[in-house]
């Protein structure tokens, strides 16, 4: 997707916010970020481990699966 429809799709109303609240949060901008990482799928269960999850993100998950495992 272009970067202006993931603003949109993102509820950003504004996409040069969208790109200033990025840029700030990951160090890259979205097209950089997207370079950089446009080899790595992400939805599969080996997902690159140097990516770091934000800690608020992380605080509010239970359980992180690791290499697909899954709990049940």
């Amino acid at each position: 997707m272009p970067v202006k429809q993931v603003a949109y799709n993102s509820y950003f109303n504004d996409p040069k916010v969208f790109m200033r609240r990025f840029k700030s949060s990951t160090g890259l901008s979205p097209s950089e970020y997207r370079k950089s990482y446009n080899l790595i799928h992400l939805n599969n269960p080996h997902v690159d481990p140097q990516i770091p999850i934000p800690k608020r993100i992380a605080d509010s998950i239970d359980y992180i699966p690791e290499n697909g495992d899954i709990s049940e």
